[in-house]
């Protein structure tokens, strides 16, 4: 229930809409996710709470007071055995509180310049973080370009104040700023998204997470290059009645996102593309889709001229993690 709870906190937090009008907000409910945070098991909701408050909070961050005060945070999350990628971004956001501190007696508590350097090029050679060969989303070269500016504002203490509104999304929430590849969705039992946007390697972690927690009967991954779909014990299932696995896949999440009421044959004939035109098709794929485990994964739930609908069966549980691509606003 913890991460539940931390997870609506930070989208409560990181809103598009409430940052726009102000921090206070934001602030608010990032400081109740960070303290619930310390009460949690898991290496990405233990500390990824800290680190956005931290980010946070770096947007007025003037004084001694204010720089140690993210300095802690950070070097909490620092000091932890938290994703890579949360590791990483710590480690830059340091070096800017370093920079700021350079000189107090506060930096002395601090982790040296050289340290966070060494310890950012030794996760990226591990290649532990998604990079930016990965084809599995498109850049968003304005969102890149202001994060390289609220950096360097970080790094100088210049006023933020005129950042403000840039560089947000009214379509997801962002766990990570910066990241090229933290457009990933996690779609949960009930077919819908909790809003927030992940790299890929956290969406994997915490789809992983969803699955262990659950009695989940299989779980899926669909971007442009990777598509794949796994039993509760993790193995890939595919389906072998069809040799198209992204179809497949593609047809699988669209149900699973229209949950009961689903879509009808001509709807998934058109998700598949303008260049697949033969109306067998979509059967074809709910055939091979429901020969992969025990029980149907599709059910047909009306009938009729035109209006011939499917859908997933309501005794599975599934979840998926999809590019943000291939998400559905509901």
């Amino acid at each position: 229930m913890s991460i539940q709870e931390i997870k609506r906190l930070m989208c409560e937090g990181l809103d598009a809409k409430v940052l726009i009008h102000g921090d206070g907000f934001a602030e608010q409910a990032l400081r109740k996710a960070a303290i619930l945070s310390e009460s949690v098991n898991d290496d990405i909701w233990a500390n990824l709470p800290k680190y956005r408050l931290a980010h946070l909070l770096f947007r007025h961050a003037k004084g001694q007071k204010d720089l140690k005060e993210i300095g802690d945070l950070l070097t909490s999350v620092s000091d932890s055995s938290a994703h890579p990628t949360i590791l990483f971004s710590s480690n830059v956001l340091l070096l800017a509180v370093s920079n700021r501190l350079q000189g107090s007696r506060f930096s002395k508590s601090l982790k040296d310049q050289g340290t966070l350097i060494r310890e950012a090029i030794r996760i990226l050679r591990g290649q532990k973080i998604v990079g930016a060969s990965d084809s599995n989303y498109s850049r968003d070269l304005n969102n890149h370009l202001f994060n390289m500016l609220e950096l360097a504002v970080y790094f100088t203490g210049a006023n933020y104040e005129e950042l403000d509104g840039l560089g947000l999304s009214h379509s997801y929430v962002p766990l990570l700023p910066g990241q090229p590849s933290s457009v990933w969705r996690i779609v949960e039992e009930n077919g819908f998204s909790d809003q927030l946007a992940y790299p890929e390697d956290l969406g994997h972690e915490e789809l992983l997470r969803l699955c262990d927690g659950s009695e989940v009967d299989l779980y899926y991954i669909l971007g442009d290059q990777n598509f794949k779909i796994y039993s509760s014990s993790h193995l890939e299932l595919e389906p072998s009645k069809y040799k198209d696995g992204a179809a497949a896949v593609r047809t699988l999440s669209a149900l699973h996102q229209n949950q009961e009421y689903g879509l009808s044959s001509d709807q998934l004939l058109t998700l598949l593309g303008s260049s697949q035109t033969d109306p067998q098709v979509p059967r074809h794929i709910r055939s091979a889709l429901n020969a992969l485990v025990d029980r149907p994964i599709t059910v047909q739930t009306s009938r009729g001229p035109g209006n011939t609908r499917f859908s997933i069966n309501p005794e599975m549980k599934i979840v998926g993690l999809i590019s943000q691509k291939y998400f559905q606003e509901n």
